[in-house]
């Protein structure tokens, strides 16, 4: 064996004992059954179906167990250095998305066996008009595994996202022996199931960390759950600058997609209406722009993926157009659009390349390394695709990224 194929091994295995996925097969064990040869090379599999009769317990357990099957194949993967990190991740947040409409429909048939749906919904619609917005990285396709995922609820009680119901299925709503209750009522309950069944401590597989939207408290727009008119008059005539901002990183995750779509329409014409000022938007980055942390993020640090991402975000604004999720399909899109030169596309796209590794390195790995130095360190063990570029430097990306965000805020 040739030394530099046996240091690629050693680093490996190295890397292995200290991921995530280590930590999460020792203590559940059954999660080795059923991994693939060569974990994460395929697509995820699709959650299970519930077994009938409905048990809410039997079907916590194995939504668990295929969430955790796929957070160790996915985590396995992106230590075998093979797929690139914005597919992990990518594929990651669909993970996450199938885990979350999963718990909604079983929360759905979990409340049916006490209360009547509010909107006398048969069994076949779910909870009906209910989406869930993710926030934040999740909804940029850039959360990692050992991340927070912000999730919103939004419901609609407008008859238009109900749609039709026929007196058969009405008739068979009012015959039964159930509660009555209202619709915000049965979201906040079905949103509490869903957060419990997807969070909390469980024997068969690992729990997925949830919370509020970055920054968002209950002061300023409520809690976790709110109707579609709150959510709109909040936005419109109550936030500020910086709260209308991110919006930029929202997208519907799971629920019903017509809601979903609806949301994003709204979402849309107000940040376009909103900012339609190049020298407003320049205040607002230079507002939100990244402090210096505590310990080094390559996510929250100054130069990191926040400031990449707003800055793009705010390059579109100026524009007047808004399309794409992504940091990297928006930066394409700004590339083309003509507000990126090609050599300035290609050093942002280079310098995202490089802060999302070293992200996802943070995240496989079950320990933050403490410094950037450190974490230039592990970005230089880890296992590379054959053929693949030499990365950026740390320092080389997060100087592109701010002095990108100099230029933009100065000549705002």
């Amino acid at each position: 064996m040739e030394p530099i194929e046996a240091y690629e091994i050693l680093s490996r295995w190295l890397l292995t004992q200290n991921s995530c996925a280590a930590a999460w097969l020792a203590r559940y064990p059954q999660l080795f059954m059923g991994l693939d040869k060569a974990p994460g090379k395929q697509g995820p599999k699709e959650p299970p179906a519930l077994r009938e009769p409905f048990d809410e317990e039997t079907a916590q357990a194995d939504l668990r167990l295929w969430l955790g099957r796929e957070l160790v194949a996915l985590n396995m993967a992106a230590l075998s250095g093979r797929p690139r990190p914005v597919s992990i991740l990518d594929r990651l947040a669909g993970v996450v998305g199938r885990a979350v409409d999963l718990a909604l429909v079983m929360s759905d048939r979990s409340l049916r066996e006490r209360f009547h749906h509010p909107l006398l919904l048969p069994l076949s619609r779910g909870l009906g008009p209910v989406t869930v917005l993710a926030w934040g990285p999740l909804a940029g396709r850039e959360a990692a595994f050992n991340q927070a995922v912000g999730l919103f609820f939004l419901f609609s009680r407008s008859p238009g996202f109900a749609g039709p119901r026929s007196e058969e299925d009405l008739d068979q709503a009012r015959s039964q022996d159930k509660q009555m209750i209202i619709l915000r009522e049965y979201v906040l309950k079905a949103a509490g199931r869903v957060l419990t069944f997807l969070g909390m401590e469980h024997p068969a597989g690992p729990a997925l960390s949830t919370a509020p939207p970055d920054g968002w408290s209950q002061a300023l727009i409520g809690p976790q759950i709110n109707s579609l008119a709150r959510f709109t008059d909040f936005f419109q005539h109550k936030a500020d600058q910086a709260q209308l901002f991110s919006l930029t990183r929202m997208t519907p995750l799971a629920g019903q997609k017509r809601l979903g779509h609806e949301v994003v329409k709204q979402v849309k014409r107000m940040l376009l209406e909103r900012f339609s000022d190049r020298a407003l938007i320049a205040a607002t980055l230079s507002r939100l722009r990244a402090r210096p942390q505590e310990r080094f993020d390559p996510a929250a640090n100054p130069g990191g993926l926040d400031d990449l991402g707003r800055l793009v975000d705010g390059l579109l604004l100026a524009k007047g157009v808004w399309t794409g999720r992504t940091t990297g399909g928006r930066l394409k899109k700004a590339a083309a659009l003509g507000l990126l030169s090609p050599s300035q596309a290609a050093d942002l796209a280079a310098a995202h390349e490089a802060l999302l590794q070293a992200h996802l390195v943070c995240s496989v790995l079950d320990q933050r390394p403490p410094g950037q130095t450190q974490y230039e360190a592990a970005l230089a063990l880890w296992p590379r695709r054959k053929g693949g570029a030499d990365l950026l430097s740390l320092a080389a990306a997060r100087e592109i990224v701010s002095h990108a965000l100099d230029r933009f805020i100065r000549e705002g």
